[in-house]
């Protein structure tokens, strides 16, 4: 265990090195794309903050990935005041989340599938889980974060939070499954790919890959190929301040325009243009999007 720890922590390390610049960036909220890697528990690093005078609302997409996060608040004079480790669970629909003034959220977004396994996290459980409700008894007592969160930088925190992530792994090595492998290629397709073709590429019987992934990810698959889909429309609108919505649909794997709409309908309250524009004006809190990295 201790051999496959430090070989993973290494991986890590090197991957978030060579990743300086963010994968996206939208007000306060800053992503970086970790390394690929099955053996990873994590695929991204993100930090979201809070000032004291304009601590803005943030209008959170469906996603499916819970993320371990260390909340740190200062005082006015900038010193350490509160720190707390939690989860941010995955939602099923948008929503808005206040953060505290004067606050910051350095995370990892965990893969749900090593999430459910190795830490016996219950993803039904903590769906629509809103960042402050919910501890994180993953990590035990974590005292390597909380040491470095009290005065290190960002990245101190980061190499501190996963060495505690990964010494509470109560599995030992993660174990690929059909439904984690489901999970995998539904993230890489940025949600186009459809069950009955993960089910023959797997050499799965396709109701029982929809129920062992909903058993394990707390979704079905449709509803988790649906949210990174709808976050691939949401990215590639980002890109311009008049999108091109019809392209877009094309190429996130809708059927046409009309199909686009009723899914943001659906999952976010909002037609796509109303989520462009809420999604330009405010920083963005979940990372939920899975956009090509640098």
């Amino acid at each position: 265990m201790t051999f496959i720890r430090i070989g993973m922590e290494r991986q890590f390390h090197n991957g978030f090195s060579d990743h300086t610049q963010p994968e996206q960036q939208l007000g306060d909220f800053h992503i970086w794309k970790l390394a690929k890697s099955h053996c990873l528990p994590v695929d991204r690093f993100w930090v979201s903050s809070a000032s004291q005078t304009n601590a803005e609302p943030h209008f959170i997409l469906p996603h499916g990935e819970p993320s371990l996060a260390l909340m740190r608040k200062r005082d006015r004079f900038g010193f350490v005041v509160d720190i707390k480790i939690v989860i941010c669970g995955p939602t099923k629909r948008a929503r808005w989340h206040q953060p505290s003034p004067n606050s910051e959220l350095i995370a990892f977004r965990l893969r749900p599938e090593f999430a459910a396994a190795a830490f016996q996290l219950d993803l039904g459980e903590i769906y629509d889980t809103d960042v402050a409700t919910l501890g994180a008894p993953i990590v035990g007592d974590a005292d390597r974060t909380r040491r470095a969160a009290e005065t290190g930088g960002t990245a101190d925190i980061a190499k501190a939070l996963f060495h505690d992530l990964l010494a509470a792994n109560r599995c030992g090595a993660f174990k690929q499954t059909i439904e984690a492998e489901a999970a995998y290629r539904i993230r890489e397709s940025k949600g186009i790919v459809s069950i009955s073709t993960l089910a023959a590429q797997l050499g799965a019987d396709e109701r029982t890959l929809r129920r062992r992934f909903k058993n394990t990810m707390g979704v079905s698959p449709k509803t988790y190929a649906c949210q990174h889909r709808l976050s691939h429309a949401a990215v590639l609108a980002d890109q311009s301040a008049l999108p091109d919505w019809a392209s877009i649909a094309v190429n996130s794997g809708y059927y046409d325009q009309a199909h686009m709409i009723a899914d943001f309908n659906a999952m976010t309250g909002v037609t796509p243009r109303r989520a462009h524009k809420r999604r330009r004006k405010l920083s963005v809190f979940s990372n939920t999007a899975t956009p090509a990295g640098p």
